[in-house]
């Protein structure tokens, strides 16, 4: 036996240095692969704040060119947000948490007594107030509405204000969501133009699967929606060239460029 092709496994490793201590040892293409994504996953979710915040400077600029109306939809949607059940709980958690906090408790105990994950405990405890906790918690919190907002905004300047018509409209497309929520966020129109919508920014696994598929596997939308992500951080436009790169290198069985990848790549 010449080769032996494993994952990276202590036992496997082992078990081949025993059973064919000559063989050279080898990592397979999908193990590698599968090893880049847990690391892409990482790093996009590190960067995806400037993703949010690149959606959210485009919101501003829509809003400015409709302020009174878009400002009225706005509050209305967080007005419906504060009454969710997951605002309580954030208000809820934070009184915990920071209860626990004064009585000289670690994190550790905290995370223990009230089953959190380390990072939430984390973000409850620095919080300076409640309220920055429900801002983090209402900030980027995706609407079922955000998907259908382009669809409702078109339709709508272009002289469609029948919102039982639009709701069924979208409803058609896919939305699952009652016609009082079509109605609570098109009621602040009445009488005027739409603002441009602005989509919700994309999630992070849809960012990473973008940069680890082949370009001509994208569809027009993904590779637009790739374009303006890479765009608002120069972090993921860095991460889809390695992995570019990478890809190259493994598929055409380009060993030698190894070296050259790894002085480009920090850390």
């Amino acid at each position: 036996m010449e080769v032996i092709c494993r994952d990276r496994a202590g036992a496997c490793a082992l078990g081949g240095r025993e059973g064919a201590p000559d063989a050279q040892q080898v990592a397979d293409r999908w193990h590698m692969w599968d090893d880049l994504r847990e690391y892409a996953d990482k790093t996009v979710a590190a960067h995806h704040r400037c993703v949010k915040e690149h959606y959210v400077a485009l919101a501003q600029v829509a809003e400015e060119q409709a302020p009174n109306p878009g400002q009225v939809a706005e509050q209305t949607t967080i007005d419906h947000a504060e009454n969710r059940a997951r605002v309580v709980k954030a208000r809820e958690r934070y009184r915990q948490v920071q209860a626990l906090k004064a009585e000289g408790k670690s994190h550790a105990a905290i995370q223990r007594e009230l089953r959190l994950a380390p990072m939430t405990v984390r973000k409850y405890s620095r919080a300076e107030s409640v309220d920055e906790v429900v801002a983090g918690t209402l900030t980027g919190w995706p609407s079922m509405l955000d998907d259908y907002k382009p669809h409702l905004h078109e339709r709508w300047n272009s002289g469609c204000a029948n919102i039982q018509q639009l709701h069924r409209e979208i409803t058609a497309l896919g939305f699952r969501g009652s016609y009082g929520t079509v109605y609570a966020y098109l009621a602040p129109f009445k009488g005027s133009a739409a603002p441009p919508a602005v989509p919700a920014p994309p999630k992070a696994r849809h960012i990473t699967s973008w940069i680890r598929r082949r370009p001509d596997n994208l569809g027009p939308d993904e590779q637009r929606k790739l374009k303006e992500v890479l765009a608002a951080c120069p972090h993921l436009g860095a991460l889809h060239g390695h992995i570019k790169t990478f890809a190259e290198m493994m598929t055409d069985r380009q060993g030698h460029r190894l070296d050259a990848l790894d002085r480009r790549c920090p850390g």
